[in-house]
């Protein structure tokens, strides 16, 4: 019986180690399997195998491989024949153990900016930061901003919003719309003086010759005749003056009566508001 195999079971014939398993002794009785991190060649061959030249991947040597050692925390190995060094973990992954065949990415609201970490680091306010790029740190989640020190993300006052990651500073609303609570990523309370665009939910300032006094509408008002409104976005119409009148409704201003017309006009308006 020579190395490289072992008698099979009735103890009558030798038969070669088979891979994975090796015998380096011509008189042992079993093929012995390889240590921890190595191996044999891939193919049975008559001879058997007599060592385990081969480090698996996770593991290293150097030739002619009679050891491998496991590569170490913060390292990884994916080549499975004559690896001869571990490979450092890139920025933004990591391995904690031993015999690793790669790294893992830091995960949501952790990072790492260094090469061959063991571990990721965790943003300091996790609530309210968030990880971009896990190779370059934590920035400020949507909803928030940094504060005067430049290193704390605070949340966006009422009426300001951010709807992106890492905005420095939170912006204002834009005109007819604001907030119903702080840490907002929109503006979509829309004031008094506006409409709701269902569209795209988007709040629209009430036209000239209309007006809206209530939040959160989906339409404005029309003014009513002998009343106007001038400007976008008006909470409320106005009455025409002594000696004008607006004859329609949804007026943009009031017109000059006629001379001797002024009585008719007082007249007119008075009926029509005492019967509508």
């Amino acid at each position: 019986m020579g190395k490289g195999a072992a008698p099979d079971y009735t103890g009558a014939t030798c038969v070669p180690c088979i891979p994975g398993t090796y015998q380096a002794t011509a008189t042992a009785r079993f093929c012995e399997p390889c240590p921890v991190g190595t191996t044999t060649g891939t193919q049975t061959n008559m001879q058997g195998f007599t060592s385990c030249d081969i480090c698996l991947a996770g593991y290293f040597g150097l030739s002619p491989f009679k050891t491998c050692s496991a590569c170490q925390a913060g390292t990884f190995s994916n080549v499975t024949i004559m690896a001869t060094s571990c490979y450092d973990c890139i920025a933004g992954t990591y391995t904690s153990t031993r015999g690793s065949t790669a790294c893992t990415l830091c995960s949501v609201g952790t990072y790492q900016t260094m090469q061959g970490a063991s571990s990721c680091q965790t943003c300091a306010l996790a609530a309210e930061t968030v990880v971009v790029d896990p190779s370059q740190g934590c920035v400020c989640a949507p909803g928030f901003m940094l504060d005067y020190s430049g290193k704390t993300c605070v949340p966006c006052p009422l009426g300001f919003f951010q709807a992106d990651a890492g905005g420095a500073q939170c912006l204002l609303c834009p005109p007819f719309s604001s907030t119903l609570q702080t840490q907002a990523t929109t503006c979509s309370y829309c004031l008094a003086g506006s409409s709701i665009q269902a569209a795209d939910l988007v709040c629209k300032p009430c036209s000239i010759g209309s007006y809206q006094p209530s939040p959160q509408q989906k339409a404005c008002i029309a003014c009513a005749a002998g009343s106007y409104a001038s400007a976008q976005g008006a909470t409320a119409c106005t009455l025409c003056s002594p000696g004008a009148f607006a004859a329609f409704n949804g007026s943009t201003t009031c017109l000059q009566c006629p001379p001797f017309r002024y009585i008719f006009i007082i007249i007119y308006l008075f009926i029509y508001f005492y019967f509508h």
